[in-house]
C-alpha cells in the first residue's frame, strides 16, 4: 500500500539577505517534508537557519531585506510562493501556526493569542513548565492529527518529541535521520560534536578525559560569503583538502539517513 503524500514539502529553498555589506545567505538550499501526523525537529545551534526556514514557510519574511529567492514550499499539494498575500493570511493561523521562542516581542498585545501566529516554544522555561508544553503539544497531535515542526536546542526534547530530525549548520542541511538511528550513530561531525555537547552527570569544564565538558571549537563562518566546500570544513577535525574545496552531495548512508559528508564512511565509531 503506498505511503500518503507528504503534507509539507520544501525542496532547494534559498533565502537571503541583501544588506548594504554585502548578501547573507541565511537558508542555503534547504529540502525536507513532513508527513501528516509527523514530528519533525529541526535542531542547530543559533545562526543556523532553523528560524528563517520557518519564517519562509509562512512567507515572513522581511522584506526588504530579506527575500526567497530560489526553491518551492508546496503545502497540501498547493505551491505557497504562488499563492496571493490574501492566500497566504488564510493559511497563517487556520493551516499553519507558529508558536514563537519570546512572546513579549512576538505577539501583538492588542489581539488574543488564539488569532496571532506564535520557533523553539520551551526556551527559557524551567523543566516543569517545559514538561507541561511539550503534553499538550503531544496532547494537540493525537487530539487534531497535525503535524509538528519542532525547532529546538534541546536534544533531550528532540528524543523525547520527534520521529525524524534535520541538522542545520550555516544555513545549510547536513544531516537528516530517524530520531533512533542519528542518536545511535551520527554521521555528520556536527551532529557528533552537538550530541557531545550535552552536558553530562560529573561533567566540567575543568574535568579530564570523558568528564570534560566538550565544546565545538572555532567560529561559525559568515554567511556573507560564498563557500565552495563544506561550510563546517574550518571547524572539523576530520576535514580534507577536497572537503574545502567541494560541497559534498546528501547521500543516504542507511534507511531514510542521509547526511552530506566526505568523510562519513572513514569516521571511527562514537563512543556509547
Amino acid at each position: 500500500m503506498p505511503s500518503a503524500a507528504p503534507l509539507l514539502e520544501i525542496e532547494g529553498l534559498k533565502t537571503h539577505f541583501f544588506t548594504r555589506d554585502g548578501v547573507v545567505r541565511a537558508v542555503d538550499g534547504v529540502s525536507f517534508s513532513v508527513d501528516p501526523g509527523e514530528t519533525l525537529a529541526v535542531v542547530g545551534e543559533s545562526g543556523c537557519g532553523k528560524t528563517v526556514t520557518s519564517l519562509s514557510i509562512l512567507r515572513l519574511i522581511a522584506s526588504p531585506p530579506g527575500r526567497i529567492v530560489e526553491g518551492s514550499i508546496r503545502f497540501g499539494g498547493h505551491d505557497l510562493l504562488a499563492l496571493s498575500e490574501r492566500g497566504m493570511r488564510d493559511i497563517r493561523g487556520n493551516e499553519i501556526s507558529m508558536i514563537f521562542q519570546e512572546p513579549m516581542s512576538s505577539l501583538n498585545p492588542v489581539l488574543t493569542i488564539g488569532r496571532q501566529i506564535a520557533d523553539e516554544p520551551t526556551t527559557a522555561l524551567d523543566v516543569t513548565v517545559q514538561a507541561q508544553i511539550l503534553d499538550l503539544m503531544r496532547e494537540l497531535k493525537a487530539r487534531t492529527g497535525t503535524a509538528i515542526i519542532l525547532i529546538t536546542h534541546s536534544l533531550g526534547v528532540v528524543a523525547e518529541m520527534a520521529q525524524r530530525v534535520v541538522v542545520m549548520y550555516g544555513g545549510r542541511k547536513v544531516e537528516e535521520a530517524p530520531v533512533e538511528a542519528l542518536f545511535a550513530r551520527p554521521r555528520h561531525p556536527y551532529t557528533r560534536a552537538l550530541l557531545n555537547s550535552v552536558p553530562r552527570l560529573r561533567s566540567s569544564l575543568a574535568g579530564n578525559g570523558r568528564d570534560r565538558l566538550a565544546e565545538i571549537e572555532g567560529v561559525v563562518p559568515s554567511l556573507k560569503e560564498a563557500i565552495p566546500g563544506c561550510i563546517f570544513a574550518p571547524r572539523c577535525g576530520h576535514a580534507k583538502e577536497r572537503c574545502r574545496q567541494s560541497y559534498p552531495p546528501l547521500e543516504e548512508k542507511s534507511a531514510a539517513h542521509w547526511v552530506a559528508c566526505w568523510e562519513a564512511d572513514r569516521l571511527p565509531e562514537r563512543p556509547a
